[in-house]
């Protein structure tokens, strides 16, 4: 599993933060998942969640969902096109996709 940081890079992680994948060859997913406020993050009864209200109703009027820029088929291990070896050949694994229409 990896989050892509906002210049495109990420680290993999398999059992902490950073540490990398296992040896073996995998189908590799990509997933898009919409940014959602701090606000929705809070528990109702959490005292920050008052003081954001405000500010997320605000956000909510404006904010218009993006549609993922990734293909579905992507998202599943059965249909995406993306494969890797671990380790990779020359230390860095990088996967060219075609956004989705």
């Amino acid at each position: 599993m990896a989050e892509t940081a906002e210049d495109g890079t990420y680290r993999l992680t398999t059992f902490k933060a950073g540490d990398g994948a296992l040896k073996g060859e995998y189908h590799v997913t990509l997933v898009w998942e919409e940014p959602v406020h701090p606000y929705l993050a809070l528990r109702d009864s959490a005292p920050q969640k008052e003081a954001l209200r405000q500010e997320y109703l605000a956000w909510k009027e404006k904010h218009k969902e993006r549609v993922s820029p990734i293909p579905p088929e992507y998202a599943n291990a059965g249909s995406t096109p993306l494969a890797q070896k671990v380790p990779a050949p020359s230390g860095i694994a990088n996967s060219d996709i075609q956004p989705g229409k």
